[in-house]
Parts: C-alpha cells; sequence; structure tokens
C-alpha cells in the first residue's frame, strides 16, 4: 500500500508538472507580441488614418485598450448585445459582422453604414479558409468560404501593411 501511494503522488507530480508547463506555453501564446497586432497599430497611429477601423472581433479588446482614439466596429463585449438600434444601424453587429466575415453580406453594404475606411485583420486568413474549406468538402458541403482579404481586395481595398500577424487594407480611392 505504500508502495502504492509513493506511484500516485509521482504521478501527481508528473501531472501537476506536465499542466503547469501547458498553461505557461498556452499563456505565451496569448501574449502581446504573438497574438495582439501591436506593430500593425504602431503603423496605424503613424499613418493616423481618418474613419472608423473594421477588425478581427478577437482584437476589439485590445485595440480599444491600445487604440482608444479610433473607434473599433466590433469587440468582445458585442457577442450577445442585441437591442433596437438607430435606423441605419444593426440590432445585432455579431451577427452582421458574422456574415459578413462568411461572405453573406457584402463588404460595401456594411462598411459605407458604419464609415469604416481601415480594415485590420489577420495575415493567417487565407490558411484558415484552406482549413474550413477542406472540412466542409469532408462532410460535402457544396459552397467553400472565400476568404474575407480576397473578397476585400476584389472590393477594391488596397494592402497598406503587412507582417507576421497583420494585415491592414484601405479603400483605394482613400
Amino acid at each position: 500500500s505504500t508502495f502504492v501511494i509513493k506511484i500516485l503522488i509521482v504521478f501527481s507530480v508528473i501531472v501537476f508538472i506536465g499542466e503547469g508547463t501547458l498553461v505557461l506555453v498556452k499563456t505565451r501564446q496569448l501574449s502581446e507580441e504573438a497574438f495582439y497586432p501591436k506593430e500593425a497599430v504602431e503603423f496605424l497611429k503613424r499613418k493616423n488614418y481618418s474613419g472608423r477601423l473594421f477588425s478581427e472581433y478577437a482584437w476589439g479588446g485590445y485595440l480599444i485598450w491600445i487604440y482608444p482614439e479610433k473607434k473599433v466596429y466590433i469587440d468582445g463585449r458585442m457577442s450577445n448585445f442585441v437591442w433596437r438600434a438607430p435606423e441605419g444601424e444593426a440590432d445585432y453587429v455579431f451577427k452582421e459582422y458574422l456574415e459578413l466575415k462568411k461572405g453573406q453580406r457584402t463588404i460595401d453594404e456594411v462598411f459605407r453604414k458604419y464609415k469604416v475606411e481601415t480594415v485590420l485583420w489577420p495575415a493567417r486568413d487565407a490558411e484558415e479558409t484552406k482549413i474550413f474549406n477542406f472540412l466542409g468538402w469532408l462532410w460535402g458541403k457544396k459552397d467553400g468560404q472565400k476568404n474575407f482579404l480576397k473578397r476585400l481586395e476584389q472590393a477594391g481595398w488596397t494592402r497598406v501593411y503587412k507582417d507576421h500577424l497583420a494585415v491592414i487594407n484601405r479603400k483605394s480611392s482613400n
């Protein structure tokens, strides 16, 4: 019985160290340098572009914190925010955002409504879209998701910045 207790203690220590290591690795992946578009925001601040900023939902809170002078289209506080919006705005912005991302709404329709002139988007978008299209093909879905950056380009937006995490596009006429 003492042997079994010693084995359980050793096993518990190994599990504890393993779990602790995993938590530290995951925390590192969500650091400002590894997850958030720090360099791209510095570029935006230097350029001081007019108009509102459209960005990835997961970056919204970061942008409010680090770039408060620029209004963002969506952030983490809005996922369940449903209200009676003023005329011309969406009652459920998160749904509108998802539809825009999936290509169920046109870029011009949404961006004109909210006066969006700059888009800050993850550079990984094209790769994720390929994976989702492959998985959709496996499950028999015929309509592939065109990635957001490609649709943005087709709508006349020009890339003005790119780094390992983020891409910035502006409407060509701006």
